[in-house]
């Protein structure tokens, strides 16, 4: 083994490379979590955090095109999903993907500031309301408990 890493020791230029020798000769030794490092070092890269995009993406002409968006785990700041940001627009082949603009809604209704100051819920109000009414003209059906199972022979 001593002629078999002798002919990298020439060409090392720096402890970084030195270090990366002695990996390999650890790990033909068998060595099991075998760590080296120190030394003079060449350079010290500056991390940058990664993060996941969230898209599954194509290059057609030059250009990025998203296939599809995938929602992350935006409540975690570290797995959140960049393109599910809120006020974000994207336009993928299923058409445009606009953050807090989807589904038009059911029923309408106006929510003004004043009475969120006042402790208004207007859209808690009005959806209690029908949900009431819905109520009122379809009742549930009173369910009829059935008889105890008889146990005793």
């Amino acid at each position: 083994m001593r002629e078999k890493y002798a002919a990298f020791v020439p060409h090392l230029s720096c402890r970084n490379d030195l270090n990366r020798l002695i990996q390999w000769l650890c790990s033909e030794l068998a060595v099991g979590h075998s760590y080296s490092g120190g030394g003079d070092q060449l350079f010290e890269p500056k991390r940058v955090a990664g993060g996941l995009l969230g898209a599954d993406y194509a290059v057609e002409n030059g250009r990025y095109r998203f296939m599809k968006v995938f929602g992350g785990l935006n409540w975690n700041p570290e797995l959140r999903s960049p393109l599910t940001e809120p006020n974000l627009g994207i336009w993928t082949e299923d058409g445009w993907i606009v953050e807090n603009e989807g589904v038009p809604p059911d029923i309408e209704v106006e929510q003004w500031p004043a009475e969120v100051a006042a402790g208004h819920d207007p859209q808690l109000e009005k959806a209690i309301q029908v949900v009431m009414e819905e109520l009122k003209a379809n009742p549930p059906k009173k369910m009829v408990r059935p008889p105890f199972p008889v146990r005793v022979k």
